[in-house]
Order: C-alpha cells, then sequence, then structure tokens
C-alpha cells in the first residue's frame, strides 16, 4: 500500500477548489528475484480525481537492509478532465526492510498521460509485506 502527495502541471478552470494533493494507491508485485519485480499497481489521486492502473518492471539492487530501485510503468491514466489515456510512468526509490519480511520505502513516479496537457509527479512512502 502507499499513500502520498504529488503536484501536477495541468490546467485547471480558475475558482476551482481541489483540495489537498493527496493520493492513495495499492501495488501487487512479483519477485522474479531480489533485482527483477513485476508490478501491477493502483492509485486514486484526490484532488484532481485521477485514477492509474499501471504494470511493469522495476529493477532493484540486490542488497539488504537498504536497496535502491528504478523502473517503468505503463497503463491507463483516467481523470475527468481528459478521459482515458495510455501513459507512462517512470519511477525511482529506495526501500528498507524492516523486521523479516516488511518493506519501507520512499519513490518518486512521474505519471506521463499521452496526448494529454500535463504530467503528476508523485512523492510517496509505500509498506509492504514480502512472502
Amino acid at each position: 500500500a502507499s499513500v502520498g502527495s504529488y503536484s501536477n502541471s495541468r490546467l485547471f478552470l480558475v475558482g476551482t477548489d481541489f483540495g489537498p494533493p493527496l493520493f492513495v494507491g495499492i501495488v501487487g508485485t512479483y519477485w522474479a528475484s531480489d533485482w527483477f519485480l513485476l508490478e501491477l499497481e493502483g492509485d486514486y489521486l484526490l484532488n484532481n480525481e485521477t485514477v492509474n492502473v499501471l504494470a511493469g518492471p522495476r529493477f532493484r539492487t540486490a542488497a539488504f537492509p537498504i536497496g535502491l530501485s528504478a523502473g517503468l510503468k505503463a497503463g491507463i491514466i483516467y481523470n475527468a478532465f481528459n478521459g482515458v489515456r495510455f501513459g507512462i510512468s517512470p519511477q525511482v526509490g529506495a526501500d528498507m526492510l524492516i523486521a523479516d519480511h516488511v518493506l519501507l520505502g520512499l519513490h518518486y513516479a512521474l505519471d506521463v498521460p499521452i496526448g494529454s496537457r500535463g504530467v503528476d509527479h508523485r512523492i510517496f512512502m509505500a509498506m509492504g509485506y514480502r512472502f
């Protein structure tokens, strides 16, 4: 699961109140090895009501307890202003193994909807359990 903040570069209607720039998300990860992961992610960005459904690989240093990672996800990015768009999301981050199977991470993602104006910059903390 992930929770974070984001900013965007989209132009909105003047006088509209979109609330705080927060988002929530959930990620399912298949660890093919300690350094190669396949992920499926769903996010909801609260103030502009954007939904991301993204999938793709992430490469991680095989070091423990702290590891660095970089990945590229692609999929559907939907919001009420632009409708459904195909998008890409390059991501970088670091995570730390705390306890036996619990991971805590800090990540950055750039969500780029193709054919739409603007991008979303997400900075977030993720917490997960590795089976």
